[in-house]
């Protein structure tokens, strides 16, 4: 999560991602994906999407949200494909 977290060398995150990094591994409202993200790291975020990362979205995050503003269509889609879209972002509560 270091390595997406600082930007670390795109080719390190992603071998990370793919040579068994905890994709799950989080910190409140900082996933893995929100980092890769975040960078614009679009292999690493599809990466971690397939091998089962934290796409839940919560109160005050929703990735799907996060790659549309960020302009990555390609991970819009694959968050809606597991039912995650922008628009649900509205659905939450946010006086929590």
């Amino acid at each position: 999560m270091y390595s997406c977290m600082t930007g670390d060398a795109y080719e390190n995150v992603l071998w990370l991602v793919e040579n068994g990094a905890d994709v799950k591994a989080s910190m409140p409202m900082e996933s893995m994906l929100f980092w890769a993200i975040s960078f614009k790291m679009e292999d690493v975020a599809e990466t971690i999407i397939e091998k089962g990362g934290e796409i839940t979205p919560s109160a005050k995050y929703n990735p799907a949200t996060h790659a549309e503003i960020l302009d990555m269509p390609k991970i819009v889609s694959l968050l809606a494909e597991k039912g995650i879209k922008p628009e649900d972002f509205a659905k939450y509560d946010f006086s929590e």
